[in-house]
């Protein structure tokens, strides 16, 4: 078959690196490599010249015909959790210095709801900069009046030059590599900080440095000054690094052939250039793909209601897509920091397959992770400690010498002997039973995940369809699922890849974002509603403006931009905001100011009671937002003709003894590669890819249906051949 036209999409995870590839027609092939943190343009190649190697091609062939390339990687969040990021200087408006360290007193992010109970448990998240290098400025802007006493964004204090020069010339004998300036309520009036700006550029020419200056007015200008800066401390602090890793990534892409630019997935589900001036944005990049891909796969099906589940080395990974949308948070929680950075709603708890067990002799108790093997695997291959791979090994699920189609073998024998050691022993049980409740600890603490992100917000189980993918989500399947009860429950012959196969889905899009100070009262008179109308118009067109420039210079014309338009409002007096999408875009006429005040009675009536509206107050609207979209090439996923229920007989491989449920079974092995649309296998078996694997437990059974999907029900159940 001549593969003409290929997208290849990777992520780059801690342990794997994915790579999935498509054409026109829809075929696809996966392919995998152990991620190599320090040198990942090496691992990238890897992975896509072994997904080339299931269509008989090459690497260099297959960037040859792309016409694609999107590429997630670790390489910001790497830096953030291990604390090897630039040095950072910060420029504050002058009575903020401690920001940095005082954080609202959010010593809980990443607690567990035990941790966050007890206040002594409670610790500061590690400060990513030394806080003698915040520097007060004299300067201030006005904040603005709920009730019209000050204009919004008037100059208060006139900005101090001289303290500009001073402490820019302390920060650069400090020896600062990067300078973040943050004042107060420049979302509002972005002078003082592009002045401070200028000047600060002017000190390091005069020095003959090179080190970049980020305003919080031009990366991110929104309400809340703690993540503002935030924000442009994670974007000082990561961001060169990252431009370094994608850039080598592009490099060896365009060696081996490929001829456009390289792409890369933001934490609100779109992909951008890897020239992107605000490369925060992807932080979180891996993970958002697999909310996209199951957003693609909803959207075939015609599902509004699903539970997207990602199970890596490291951690699970649990979003929602509800009513057929993705949801967003505006003030994401983030290794300990809370940022003003639009996310995909995603909640994650360390349990991967590699993550370590520790068992405590004393107590008897069994911790799982954080800390995961990455791609060490576990004591079955290079990693000192024990992993939830050496139990899928010990007790049979995992084929020791079939991981990664061989490539790599693992001594289930050596895991035999440690686990017995560090498990069996100082629990007291027999090792296969130990190890057995190990993966039942797993997999309740995984269940619990699911529930609370559906039951917190009064969601029923029944009504969702459960997508479970990633490396280890097809081994785990029947655990994580099992009591929960659900629509339907579906992974895919893809899932090693998922989280890839989403970035080719994803829209190309940038989102610009501009603060306000908007009071609009129930029953505004024509002069107040002109206002409303003015500001709607003028803030929509600036960011318009700044869309078309930054998209001209990607590449798209002015003909190839659409945009869709929102805004955060609130009732006036309360706290926080609430998006809310505005489908006419301008204000022209009484009417549309209308609309988007019902937009929001609308939305506020979905995430809370009818009775908790407040129309009385009026309304406040606190920032506006324009997405701009430029078109892409996307997966398609054709309808494949259905084979009979009854596999191929080169399906099936071997058979296999695995201890579950407390004794040992034998298990049907069938290989995924043989299997097709229409077949039916029941368990107990074990569907093996050198990707992945899947195990089926005796009474349930999967189908694979005309797109390719693995529906997982029990025995007894029939669904729909389609």
């Amino acid at each position: 078959m001549n593969h003409s036209s290929i997208m290849i999409a990777i992520d780059a995870g801690g342990t794997m690196t994915d790579a999935y590839l498509t054409d026109e027609h829809g075929n696809f092939a996966v392919g995998k490599a152990l991620t190599n943190r320090a040198a990942e343009h090496e691992s990238y190649l890897e992975a896509v010249d072994d997904a080339a190697k299931v269509w008989g091609l090459d690497g260099a062939t297959v960037h040859q015909r792309s016409i694609l390339s999107v590429y997630t990687g670790t390489a910001m969040l790497n830096a953030m959790l291990m604390h090897k990021g630039k040095r950072v200087g910060m420029l504050v408006t002058r009575g903020f210095e401690h920001s940095t360290i005082q954080e609202r007193g959010l010593t809980y992010l990443g607690q567990s709801y035990h941790e966050i109970l007890h206040q002594r448990l409670h610790e500061h998240t590690p400060p990513l900069m030394d806080p003698r290098h915040v520097r007060g400025i004299t300067e201030r802007i006005e904040s603005g009046s709920y009730y019209g006493l000050s204009p919004a964004g008037g100059v208060l204090v006139p900005l101090n030059e001289a303290d500009v020069r001073r402490e820019t010339a302390f920060l650069l004998d400090e020896g600062v590599e990067a300078i973040g300036i943050v004042f107060l309520f420049s979302y509002l009036n972005p002078a003082h900080e592009r002045r401070a700006a200028e000047i600060a550029r002017e000190v390091i020419a005069a020095q003959g440095r090179d080190i970049r200056v980020i305003t919080s007015a031009d990366l991110i200008p929104v309400i809340k000054e703690n993540q503002r800066l935030k924000s442009v401390l994670i974007e000082a602090y990561t961001a060169d690094e990252a431009r370094k890793q994608l850039g080598a990534v592009e490099c060896a892409a365009r060696d081996a052939g490929y001829k456009s630019r390289l792409l890369t997935v933001t934490s609100y589900g779109s992909v951008v250039s890897i020239d992107t001036p605000r490369l925060y944005e992807t932080i979180i990049s891996g993970p958002v793909g697999g909310l996209m891909g199951g957003k693609r796969i909803a959207d075939l099906k015609g599902l509004d209601s699903v539970v997207c589940c990602d199970m890596g080395g490291t951690s699970f990974d649990v979003g929602l897509i509800v009513g057929g949308g993705i949801g967003i948070v505006h003030e994401p929680d983030f290794a300990g920091h809370r940022l003003a950075l639009p996310m995909v709603a995603l909640d994650s708890i360390g349990a991967g397959a590699g993550s370590v067990i520790h068992v405590d002799p004393v107590t008897k108790n069994i911790e799982l992770g954080p800390d995961s093997a990455g791609a060490r695997v576990g004591v079955c291959y290079k990693h000192p400690e024990i992993t939830v791979s050496d139990l899928d090994v010990a007790l049979g699920y995992l084929n020791p010498d079939y991981f990664l189609g061989g490539k790599i073998t693992l001594d289930r024998e050596r895991a035999l002997s440690i686990l017995e050691e560090r498990l069996a022993k100082p629990l007291g049980q027999d090792l296969f039973v130990a190890a057995e409740g190990v993966l039942e600890v797993m997999h309740t603490r995984m269940k619990e995940l699911v529930y609370s992100m559906l039951l917190a917000r009064g969601y029923e189980p029944s009504s969702y369809t459960l997508f479970m993918y990633g490396g280890g989500g097809p081994l785990h399947l029947w655990g994580v699922t099992e009591g929960i009860p659900l629509a339907g429950v579906a992974t895919f012959p893809w899932a090693a890849a998922f989280s890839a196969f989403g970035a080719t889905a994803a829209e190309y899009s940038h989102r610009y974002q501009a603060g306000a100070s908007l009071v609009i009262p129930l029953k505004p008179n024509a002069e107040e509603r002109a206002n409303a109308a003015g500001h709607f118009n003028r803030v929509f067109a600036d960011l318009e403006t700044q869309a078309y420039r930054e998209l001209a210079a990607e590449g798209f014309g002015r003909e190839q931009v659409r945009f869709s338009y929102g805004m955060q409002a609130r009732y006036l007096g309360l706290l926080e905001s609430l998006g809310v999408s505005l489908p006419m875009g301008r204000i022209d006429d009484a009417g549309d100011l209308e609309r988007a005040i019902q937009a929001f009675e609308d939305q506020y009536e979905k995430v809370y009671a009818r009775g908790a509206k407040y129309r009385e107050a009026g309304y406040f609207i606190s920032e506006f937002f324009v997405e701009a979209f430029a078109e892409k090439p996307k997966p398609a996923l054709p309808v494949q003709p259905l084979a009979a229920p009854e596999p191929a007989a080169a399906a099936y491989k071997t058979r296999r003894k695995v201890f579950h449920r407390r004794r040992w079974i034998d298990f049907e092995i069938l290989e995924m590669a043989h299997l097709k649309p229409g077949n039916r296998v029941p368990g107990p078996a074990i569907i093996e890819d050198p990707m992945t694997t899947l195990v089926i437990p005796p009474g349930k059974a999967v189908e694979f249906d005309a797109h390719g999907l693995i529906w997982y029900r029990d025995a007894a159940a029939t669904g729909e051949r389609t």
